[in-house]
């Protein structure tokens, strides 16, 4: 008699009705010490929407997020890929892990480079500016263009503003407001440190005093010392600033992974569920996603040529834009205008600040240059990018009810 043996697998693990395997990897790594519980990472995606990452020069989004993850978890990774003949953004792959270490980024990534058959070769991947994760990512895809997220980029500025330094709501609005601070992330980069900087705290002092509102010069002369420390030392300016690409997708689209968390997150009736509601939830979503872009090639082949098709959806994602709107499906952060630097314009501060109006407020910058030599200590902490997405984000509040189409 022949034995008969039999495997079960975990239902969760399959997509459901088919013959495919939803769960894709699961590692574990020990820690140095032997009392303590092993770093573990556990990987899901929908084999279709795999089949995605699988294409030449990809762009790629990549992030996590907290309240959908179980308690024995620390946060879950979501990875999403811009599918250019569907224009939607797909997240494909769902990883748990238990640390943000940078050895956990890099086998979360290698992880994935193996499940994608090792064809995974993204051209820009964009994510937040944590250190750990963005040398994971330089060292797994070298030739991939890495962009830190301006969502992200103004959500830290914003969030030392009021909560580091405590500048008061009316001047953090001034700061915030399109075409002032943000000027810094379109500009030529060589003219950031100097030039760049110095004309943002003329227009902030300025519109300050034209809106009968008292300048905290303290406060602002210890926030320009973590920024150059951070934004202009921690990190090259070239990660976070967008001149010169000539990736519309990078320079011009918010991140919509953010605005998927926040889907994601209401997803789940509470936080922290367990994994067999977590596994759930995150297969029903991947499954609509597959019904997503076979509605989107259906809807091409019922209209005919899909060139005429596209023609006809660039002319109306061009005519939002000149609206102010977007039909893409995905929120823009709509970029200043860049400020013309030159060489000549290295003037003193001292200088172009007599120049101003008000002269009640002119003060010499040699004082924002000695606050800031003094305000370095408090930059060695790192920002911290684990808050919910839309806190203190402007952007957040303006698309906080838009739905990834």
């Amino acid at each position: 008699m022949v034995p008969t043996y039999c495997i079960e697998v975990p239902p969760l693990s399959m997509i459901e009705g088919k013959h495919l395997s939803f769960f894709q990897f699961h590692m574990s790594r020990p820690k140095s010490d032997p009392t303590a519980k092993p770093d573990r990472v556990i990987g899901w995606a929908h084999p279709e929407l795999r089949q995605l990452l699988m294409y030449n020069g990809v762009s790629l989004f990549v992030d996590g997020t907290f309240r959908c993850v179980p308690t024995e978890f620390m946060q879950c990774m979501v990875v999403m890929v811009h599918d250019q003949a569907s224009e939607l953004f797909i997240p494909v792959y769902f990883v748990l892990c238990s640390s943000k270490a940078k050895d956990m980024y890099f086998d979360i990534l290698e992880l994935i480079y193996r499940d994608t058959s090792e064809k995974l070769q993204p051209c820009d991947i964009v994510c937040d500016f944590e250190q750990p994760l963005i040398q994971a990512i330089q060292k797994q895809f070298p030739n991939a263009e890495v962009i830190g997220c301006l969502f992200h980029f103004k959500q830290a500025v914003r969030r030392r503003m009021k909560t580091t330094y405590g500048i008061p709501d009316a001047e953090i609005r001034i700061a915030m407001a399109k075409g002032v601070l943000d000027v810094l992330t379109v500009i030529d980069p060589k003219f950031v440190p100097l030039q760049g900087i110095r004309w943002v705290k003329k227009t902030i002092r300025t519109q300050c005093v034209a809106a009968g509102i008292a300048y905290s010069r303290t406060k602002w002369k210890q926030f320009w010392g973590y920024f150059r420390a951070t934004w202009l030392e921690r990190y090259i300016i070239e990660d976070w600033n967008v001149h010169g690409l000539g990736n519309d997708l990078i320079a011009r689209t918010n991140n919509p992974l953010e605005r998927f968390h926040r889907e994601l997150n209401r997803a789940f009736p509470t936080p922290h569920p367990n994994i067999v509601t977590f596994v759930k939830i995150i297969r029903t979503i991947s499954h609509n996603f597959v019904a997503k872009l076979a509605n989107v090639a259906q809807g091409r082949r019922k209209r005919g040529n899909p060139s005429n098709a596209n023609k006809r959806k660039g002319a109306r994602r061009h005519t939002a834009r000149e609206a102010g709107t977007d039909e893409a499906g995905c929120g823009t952060i709509d970029l200043p205008t860049p400020v013309v630097f030159s060489e000549a314009d290295d003037v003193s501060d001292s200088e172009s600040e007599d120049d101003m109006d008000e002269r009640d407020i002119v003060s010499d910058d040699d004082d924002d240059s000695e606050a800031e030599e003094e305000d370095t200590s408090q930059t060695e902490m790192c920002d911290d990018f684990s808050y919910e997405p839309g806190e203190y984000c402007d952007e957040a509040n303006a698309i906080a009810d838009e739905v990834i189409v």
